[in-house]
């Protein structure tokens, strides 16, 4: 005669259930890493396009200014978290009378920190007569 024992009921998972539990977790975090990159790269494509319209209204508003008045000082002026410089070439409007162009560059930086930060820079040369936006290709 024999006797059977019952098998006695072992708290835990199996190894098949612990499979399936680690591979559902890896898709739940692949999915939530693709979307943390997603949204990064948005914002970081909003901040250049943000810091985009600001160098191009700085040099409207730079080309605006009576050709007499541009200074060939550079000037730093900060929007939030943008950082705007504006630097003009250094020349005698005195000295060299025939000086009838400047070439005026705009540079946005933003996100200074640990890592460095980003910066978009825009020339634009602005005449005594009417400004020639650099890079027109001539007739």
């Amino acid at each position: 005669m024999t006797v059977s024992m019952p098998w006695k009921r072992r708290r835990g998972a199996s190894l098949a259930e612990m499979v399936v539990a680690l591979y559902v977790l890896g898709i739940v975090l692949l999915g939530m890493m693709a979307g943390i990159v997603i949204t990064q790269g948005t914002m970081l494509y909003k901040e250049r396009e943000r810091a985009t319209e600001i160098a191009l209204r700085t040099l409207e508003r730079q080309e605006a200014l009576p050709f007499r008045v541009l200074s060939a000082d550079e000037r730093t002026i900060n929007e939030g978290m943008y950082t705007i410089t504006i630097a003009e070439p250094v020349f005698n409007k005195a000295i060299v009378a025939s000086a009838d162009s400047v070439d005026i560059r705009v540079t946005v930086e933003w996100n200074k920190g640990v890592l460095g930060g980003r910066s978009i820079q825009m020339n634009r040369e602005v005449s005594a007569s009417g400004w020639q936006s650099v890079g027109e290709i001539p007739d």
